[in-house]
């Protein structure tokens, strides 16, 4: 898949999901882990507490396996210059677009 329409998907699907949200600059991946239920609250706990560097050097060795599921953690500036962080969801198996499942002030 092409990254920039990627991005853009993702860019995309943060502003479906928050329509607060005007703008997005300065996307980042920080990470990429399977997606499970538990593995999305541990991951919202640790961006909640403020611990996105630690997000970063996580091993998905530390995290649930599954079956072709994944998610991103992301952070970006939005139309107001704050820091943000979000989890989009994405299935290689469906081939679907991303899809935003949460985003954080950070």
């Amino acid at each position: 898949m092409d990254t920039g329409l990627y991005l853009g998907q993702i860019i995309t699907s943060i502003m479906v999901f928050d329509r607060s949200i005007k703008g997005v600059k300065n996307l980042e991946y920080v990470n990429i882990f399977p997606y499970t239920q538990a593995n999305d609250r541990k991951i919202a706990d640790l961006i909640r507490a403020g611990k996105i560097d630690e997000i970063s050097q996580m091993s998905e060795t530390e995290l649930e396996k599954n079956d072709g599921y994944d998610f991103r953690v992301v952070k970006f500036l939005d139309d107001n210059d704050s820091l943000r962080a979000a989890i989009v969801y994405d299935s290689d198996d469906l081939w679907q677009d991303p899809q935003t499942l949460e985003v954080f002030f950070i």
